[in-house]
């Protein structure tokens, strides 16, 4: 049986951690829970600052804390890679044509390039 994994495990953390939102606010360097309430419906979406805050303070990473945002927006990029890879075919004059349709399909395989190579 598979599951729909959740928009984000922020509440599932926090409450683990047994901080208030009102703490973990203070820890993200803002005063009040607020925003941390936003983000934990899934109402607002973070910032890059506070999500990478959020892995720091409950020390997973951003894609497990938010890992159906992660799925969605992975398979848009899939879509449009599909669709790129497609076009590139038909580039002939594209200098970089064959290196960008290998990375793509690399990209599409689920494949992934280690930091630095």
């Amino acid at each position: 049986m598979s599951h729909e994994p959740l928009s984000n495990y922020l509440r599932t953390q926090r409450r683990r951690s047994r901080l208030s939102q009102d703490e973990i606010a203070f820890l993200m360097g803002t005063f009040c829970g607020t925003s941390v309430s936003r983000h934990e419906r899934g109402s607002r979406i973070p910032s890059l600052e506070a999500a990478i805050a959020y892995e720091c303070i409950f020390g997973q990473p951003v894609v497990d804390l938010f890992e159906g945002e992660a799925a969605k927006i992975r398979m848009g990029v899939k879509e449009r890679a599909i669709k790129l890879r497609r076009s590139l075919k038909y580039r002939f004059n594209d200098t970089h044509r064959e290196t960008k349709i290998r990375h793509l399909t690399q990209l599409l395989e689920g494949g992934r390039k280690k930091r630095g190579a």
